[in-house]
Formats: C-alpha cells, sequence, structure tokens
C-alpha cells in the first residue's frame, strides 16, 4: 500500500494508507469491502488491526459477523490470509480502490490499473475511476487497455481521452471525439467487432469475416512480423465502411479489405471509397478505374478471364508451367 505524508486535519498523522482507512472509520471499509466483493465474487477483506502497530487487510468469505471490538477479532483474523500473500490483481485493485476512497487530493495519476486482472474486472476498475473524478478532483490514467477505457467510457461522458503515438523518437498527441467514443461503446457492431481495441495500434485492417483477418494477420506477420496492424473483421463487407470511418474520425490510420466482387456494384464500391475520404481527382480516378474493369471482365467469358488469372500467378507465384497448375488452397479459392 502507498505511504501517505499525513491524516485528515484533527487525527494522529498516519504513516501509510491503511492507517488512514483506519481513522476513516467503518463506513469506510465496508464500501471498499463491497467495491471488491462486485469485482472479485466470493471474497472479502476486512481491516485487520488487532495488533495495532501492523495494521492489514485480510481475506476471507464473509465478515458479517466479525466482532467489532479487534480484541474478539484475533482468532477468527489470524486464521484469515492476508492481502499480502494474494496475487497481484487482487492486491492491485484493492490499492486502487482504497486510495481514491480515502485519500483526499485534487490530483492522481494512475499508471496501468488493468495490470494483472481480468477484462471484467479490468472494465469495473474503469468505471469506478471515472466515477471518482470531479470538478474538484482529476484523475490521469495511462492504460494500454481498451476494457479500462471501455469502463471509463460508460461511467463518464466527460472524461477527456488523448491517444499518444509514437514515431520515430516522437510522439503524437490526438485528443479523441467524446462523441464518437461513445457511438463505438454503445453500437452493437462497433463494440462487438473490438472497435477498441483498435485505438492502441498504429493501424487498424478492416476485413469482411475472420477468416479473412486471420489471413491477413498471417500474411503480415509472415512479412513484418514487427509491423504494429490490428486486424478485425465487420462481418460483411456493407459494414466494413463503417468501421474504417470511425477509424478515421479518431484519426487512426486504417484500410478496409473486402472481395473482389465489390467492383460489380458501383453503388457498394463508392461507399467503400467514401469511407476513406478521397475527394476530387482522386475519387473520379478511383471510379472510373472500376467502371474499366466492369467492362474489361464483362467483355471476355469467364474461361478467358481465369486463364489470365491463372498466368498472372505463374508470374507471381513463380508457379510450374502446367496447363492445370497445383495452386495452394487459398489460390484455389480465390479462383
Amino acid at each position: 500500500m502507498p505511504s501517505v505524508a499525513s491524516a485528515k486535519e484533527g487525527v494522529t498523522e498516519a504513516s501509510n494508507l491503511l492507517q488512514l482507512l483506519y481513522s476513516e472509520g467503518s463506513n469506510c471499509e465496508l464500501k471498499i469491502r463491497e467495491l471488491v466483493s462486485a469485482a472479485f465474487p466470493g471474497i472479502e477483506i476486512a481491516l485487520d488491526f488487532t495488533v495495532p502497530q501492523a495494521i492489514e487487510f485480510r481475506i476471507g468469505t464473509n465478515f458479517d459477523k466479525l466482532p467489532k471490538d479487534p480484541r474478539d477479532s484475533i482468532k477468527i483474523l489470524s486464521n484469515c490470509q492476508k492481502l499480502d500473500e494474494q496475487g497481484d490483481g487482487l492486491r492491485s485493485y484493492v490499492g486502487v480502490v482504497t486510495a481514491l476512497t480515502v485519500l483526499k487530493r485534487p490530483l492522481f495519476l494512475i499508471d496501468e490499473p488493468e495490470a494483472f486482472l481480468h477484462p471484467p474486472q479490468a472494465a469495473r476498475i474503469g468505471r469506478f475511476i471515472a466515477s471518482q473524478a470531479s470538478d474538484e478532483r482529476q484523475i490521469i490514467v495511462a492504460t494500454h487497455s481498451s476494457d479500462v477505457l471501455r469502463g471509463i467510457i460508460f461511467a463518464s461522458r466527460e472524461a477527456q481521452i488523448v491517444r499518444l503515438q509514437k514515431q520515430g523518437e516522437k510522439y503524437t498527441v490526438c485528443v479523441l471525439n467524446k462523441t464518437d467514443l461513445q457511438e463505438i461503446a454503445n453500437d452493437p457492431l462497433l463494440s462487438a467487432a473490438g472497435v477498441m481495441d483498435g485505438l492502441f495500434y498504429s493501424g487498424v485492417v478492416v476485413t469482411e469475416a475472420e477468416a479473412d483477418s486471420r489471413f491477413y494477420m498471417s500474411a503480415s506477420n509472415k512479412m513484418n512480423e514487427s509491423l504494429d496492424f490490428h486486424f478485425i473483421n465487420a462481418d460483411n463487407k456493407q459494414t466494413v465502411p463503417k468501421v474504417v470511418a470511425t477509424y478515421k474520425k479518431l484519426n487512426v490510420r486504417s484500410a478496409g479489405i473486402v472481395d473482389i466482387d465489390v467492383i460489380n456494384d458501383a453503388k457498394e464500391f463508392k461507399k467503400q471509397v467514401d469511407a476513406l475520404g478521397l475527394s476530387g481527382d482522386e475519387l473520379r480516378d478511383v471510379i472510373e478505374a472500376q467502371r474499366q474493369i466492369n467492362i474489361f471482365v464483362v467483355k471476355n467469358n469467364l474461361s478467358e478471364n481465369l486463364g489470365l488469372v491463372i498466368n498472372e500467378l505463374k508470374v507471381l507465384g513463380n508457379l510450374p508451367n502446367a496447363t492445370n497448375p497445383v495452386l495452394p488452397p487459398f489460390l484455389r479459392f480465390l479462383l
């Protein structure tokens, strides 16, 4: 537990957080007990001050009948494990909750509160942290967890989210739009697709299906293992533009990959392109390219188009010069 410089006015100076919690009274302890039990079902904590010089937390399953007089609690508490003997996740969670509950300070700096926590607990600690902020109390959190971020967004519409990204030796700073973040948290599609996770990567690749994401992620890792990309699927091509457009608004580099049949539908193709924010000559060139491809495909019959594709694959993949080359499974699928 972190140490504290002094206790509240009128109380003997405290040398650590637990001594300060003791001076706050039983109601404060009960509040912390409820918060911990909500995050860790079946676990309760109690402040053991049977030895005044060594106040500590004990772990149990039910402390409702714990005697109020510490002299009567010695036998019960001595048979309970100490918090310091528990896992890092529980200890970290109790530490954050206790500090924010007990300390009356205008500024808190919290680094990676998600450390050692499971996703549901990380989201819960995010909600709790957000609930403790006020006009008189600023809390600054550094996190790499989309679960913590999601919890903060759910609990507060006033939270300011800043995205830091390192480029070489410099960092770029981007203040994310609160409305856009709320849209991600509240939209079933964006939330289920793991869009929030992409905020912690240098770039995002959006595909139509889970199998596509796995394929492109594998291909990307083969080419360069150090690429910091997040691969997600949008369930179908119609929703790829929505996800890409969301990342664009949040200033996250993103790309959408859809099946080639999107070229057959001019309206659907334009939706995909519009998500990229193209305009002017660039937009006209892309639309014209789509039109020319359609003309070419319609003009030739299927066998001619297939022959052209196989010839190109021979060149690109150095495939054997045979009438019916043996293609890898994924290439046979594409054909």
